[in-house]
């Protein structure tokens, strides 16, 4: 049966509208390319509202695979297809690839993509049959013993364990997954069902592969990573394939010195590539070419210091990402009050973002709108926002100091009031509104109130500052209210 490359998926999906589809799809090789191959292919086996009913995707990074079995084996519930997606599975990880999966682990930590570095953890742990809690401490030189210099910096498993224990990622439970998946195959299942498998790593000695390779679809969308110029030249052809792809959708064109800029800056990431492609595409706005000058400013912005980092991870609601900028932070000896400070005025401005969305001046933000939008029909109300904000802030200062000196009355008042500091540049404040939409009033002013109690704990508390400020961060970060008082506090 076919096994077909990513460049020529496209066409079988155009015949597949008039043929009938594989019972199986196995998607293999770049995260990018096996992700956007499968939306593609969903959205012709499922196309319109039909994902609605008959559209199940089971996390192969957590999920069971006796849930991938049921659910094969279950009917459709109003029409004849049924789809079943096993994504990011990890069933072609064995032994051999221990080295490979602490590797990827590694790389991910030190991009600061936590989820992904927690689950090639946890796929290795699985393998190794232990868990999170067996590897703290002193343990972990007695249970892993390759590659022992990634464990030389204890920042790098400790932030590992707390963000798989934050954000509820287990190790999945020691099974022949394979084994299971490829009997379930070659035993068949309801015709109308149809199974997808998305994954990085296949090992085609297995069963496993050779069962879908006789009776059903492989798409092949891995590229070479090596250093040889053929291998370059692969990974620059589908860069430029993506790069055109993404464009195409915009009516953009990147500037050949542009295009040189990102790819300096990413290297072979093509989730990165494309994420700046469409930032770049959005701070552009209506110009049609996005210029080198383009690429310039908006790296300079996300460049900036890594009191900035922590700031968004925690407008996010990230709370691995936060935790690592701040554990990242204090071990750069910068002092615990600056950065409860950082956080202090993060919150507050996201406290006056909210009110703009929910005064009279906001009437026109809703977060759907594109960056244009904003920009023609949004920004002028935040500018006279800020300039009424400033008005009133300067009238209250009248009310209680009319003595105030002739030269402070001519000040612009509470700076800090202000939502847009230069309305020429209007993009970090749609950036800054889209955060906002991450809270409710409510939790910001809450949230006021945990920073306050960390200030007095980070004075007059015994505890150690970086618990203090986890605490807090962990507090305003989390969606359900759980607090628990500190021991010691």
């Amino acid at each position: 049966m076919p096994v077909t490359e990513y460049k020529n998926f496209k066409r079988y999906l155009t015949d597949l509208k008039k043929e009938k589809p594989f019972p199986v799809y196995l998607i293999h090789g770049e995260e990018y390319l096996y992700r956007s191959s499968f939306k593609e292919l969903l959205d012709v086996l499922l196309p319109g509202s039909g994902k609605s009913f008959n559209y199940e995707e089971i996390d192969g990074t957590v999920g069971n695979i006796y849930d991938v079995t049921g659910s094969l084996n279950t009917f459709a519930f109003l029409s004849k297809t049924k789809v079943v997606a096993y994504t990011d599975a990890k069933i072609f990880y064995s032994k051999n690839d221990e080295e490979r999966l602490l590797d990827n682990a590694g790389k991910a930590y030190k991009k600061n993509e936590m989820k992904k570095a927690a689950k090639f953890m946890a796929t290795l742990l699985g393998i190794m049959g232990i868990d999170f809690d067996d590897i703290r401490g002193e343990n972990r030189k007695r249970l892993i013993k390759i590659k022992p210099e990634l464990f030389e910096n204890e920042k790098f498993p400790e932030d590992i364990i707390e963000y798989a224990a934050e954000n509820s990622i287990t190790v999945p439970a020691a099974r022949d997954s394979a084994g299971i998946l490829k009997d379930v195959i070659e035993k068949g299942f309801p015709k109308e069902n149809i199974l997808i498998i998305t994954t990085d790593l296949v090992d085609k000695r297995k069963g496993l592969f050779k069962a879908i390779k006789k009776n059903c679809m492989i798409v092949d969308c891995s590229v070479p990573k090596g250093s040889r110029m053929a291998d370059k030249k692969a990974q620059e052809e589908m860069m430029r394939d993506v790069m055109n792809g993404v464009l195409a959708k915009s009516g953009k064109k990147l500037d050949t010195d542009a295009y040189r800029m990102v790819v300096e800056n990413t290297g072979f990431n093509l989730n990165t590539f494309v994420n700046n492609l469409e930032m770049l595409i959005t701070y552009a706005g209506d110009e049609a070419r996005i210029t080198a000058e383009h690429v310039s400013s908006l790296l300079k912005r996300t460049r900036e210091d890594p009191i900035y980092e922590i700031t968004g991870a925690i407008a996010d609601r990230n709370t691995g990402q936060a935790l690592f900028y701040l554990a990242s932070l204090l071990s750069g000896n910068i002092y615990p009050l600056q950065v409860l400070s950082a956080i202090i005025n993060q919150i507050r401005k996201l406290i006056i973002l909210k009110d703009f969305t929910k005064s009279a001046y906001g009437m026109g933000w809703n977060r759907g709108l594109t960056f244009h939008q904003f920009k023609t029909n949004v920004m002028p109300a935040v500018v006279k926002y800020d300039k009424d904000m400033l008005h009133a802030a300067e009238s209250l200062d009248a009310l209680f100091d009319e003595k105030k000196s002739e030269e402070k009355k001519k000040k612009p008042g509470k700076t800090d009031l202000i939502i847009s500091k230069n309305p020429n540049n209007p993009y970090p404040v749609f950036q800054s509104l889209i955060k906002s939409e991450n809270f409710s009033k409510e939790e910001l002013l809450t949230s006021l109130e945990t920073l306050g109690q960390a200030d007095l704990r980070l004075k007059t508390s015994p505890l150690s500052h970086k618990i203090v400020l986890e605490d807090a961060i962990i507090k305003i970060c989390r969606r359900k209210s759980m607090d628990r008082p500190l021991r010691g506090s």
